[in-house]
């Protein structure tokens, strides 16, 4: 039978310290989140600025699953997932095309349509 041992069983549990885990996390949200929120806006900016409370929601709530899916699923401990700075300048750069092209002929709500099938074509090839 195997004698327990205090000391052991504490060095163990001041050794795990989560707020450490719970500030980082904590801290990797909140910037992130700061940075979603401003390359939505810099997506959903000109012509579709009437969109932009679509656009916030689309771009947290993506971003949200992306981060969740990442920490799940993994290999490297501690891995944190976010939009990159260049795509997204990319992204911005098409989706203004689009509308430009698209304003004189369509709705308002046909350009979002299209502009959100846009970026969700792009996200599924970027994939492969």
């Amino acid at each position: 039978m195997k004698r327990f041992n205090y000391f052991q069983l504490r060095q163990q549990i001041q050794d795990y310290q989560p707020w450490h885990s719970l500030t980082t996390g904590l801290t990797t949200g909140t910037v992130g989140v700061l940075f979603d929120l401003s390359f939505a806006a810099l997506i959903f900016s000109g012509q579709l600025s009437q969109h932009l409370s679509v656009g916030l929601g689309s771009v947290l709530l993506s971003t949200a699953i992306t981060r969740i899916i990442v920490a799940c699923m993994s290999s490297l401990p501690m891995m944190v997932a976010d939009l990159g700075t260049v795509p997204t300048a990319i992204l911005a750069w098409s989706v203004g095309s689009i509308a430009k092209t698209l304003s004189p002929s369509a709705t308002s709500i046909e350009i979002l349509a299209t502009v959100i099938a846009a970026i969700a074509l792009t996200s599924l090839l970027n994939l492969v």
